[in-house]
């Protein structure tokens, strides 16, 4: 099925707002450039359902069966580390879906000359119409289409390219997946896509930040580690 993605542009996306580099307090505290990191992580810690979508008709359940889509990029070139698309079955309101999943991981290690200075992630979640299935297969023939293959160049383009279309960029690939699930909503519940640069600092603190972000269907928290020997010894 064909999705309104123009619907789906419900999330929020964090786009670089300034070099922190000279400010007072990066050099105040000696904070290393981000070519010294030697590890980071983006999680996917939280998601709460606040509507599934369901109408309570009595006597019929109300239970929804969801689809959680999750990708990421970083300005290195790559393709992207992960497209995973996970289902949940008879989901109620108010109910917390198991994730707590990484959506994207780096460890610097001797094979490895650049620090990535820019991650993006892409999180959509997606109600079915019909019962959940398993799309391993369907996925890894979909990696191979022509349409995956452009959208994927898109993805990888605007993320080299500073990430300012990035947001653009992702859309495509939950329309060609949405097109390959078949019978789903037109729209998705939530969509957003996270950026995390070191030109905004995000990556200047150590340890885990939680970014909480919701809608009127979807409560999230996506969650960013920062680790860094520099400054941490045990990291």
């Amino acid at each position: 099925m064909k999705m309104n993605l123009v619907e789906a542009q419900r999330g929020i996306v964090c786009l670089p707002k300034g070099d922190s580099s000279g400010s007072v307090r990066f050099k105040s505290l000696s904070i290393p450039t981000s070519n010294k990191l030697t590890g980071m992580e983006v999680r996917l810690s939280q998601v709460i359902i606040r509507d599934n979508k369901t109408p309570h008709v009595w006597p019929f359940i109300r239970f929804s069966n969801l689809y959680v889509i999750t990708s990421s990029i970083d300005d290195l070139g790559a393709v992207p580390y992960s497209l995973n698309l996970k289902g949940f079955a008879d989901i109620d309101d108010g109910e917390a879906l198991p994730v707590d999943r990484t959506i994207y991981y780096w460890e610097a290690d001797t094979t490895k000359i650049k620090t990535p200075g820019a991650i993006h992630v892409l999180v959509s979640i997606i109600k079915s119409n019909e019962g959940i299935r398993d799309f391993g297969m369907a996925l890894a023939s979909l990696r191979k289409t022509d349409d995956f293959k452009t959208v994927t160049n898109a993805v990888i383009t605007a993320a080299t390219a500073g990430g300012a279309a990035i947001y653009d960029a992702f859309l495509p690939l939950i329309g060609i997946v949405g097109e390959m699930m078949g019978k789903i909503d037109d729209t998705p519940l939530f969509t957003t896509v996270l950026s995390f640069t070191a030109i905004n600092g995000d990556f200047d603190q150590l340890g885990r930040h939680q970014y909480p972000q919701k809608n009127r269907y979807v409560d999230t928290v996506t969650t960013l580690i920062v680790r860094d020997s520099t400054r941490d010894p045990g990291a």
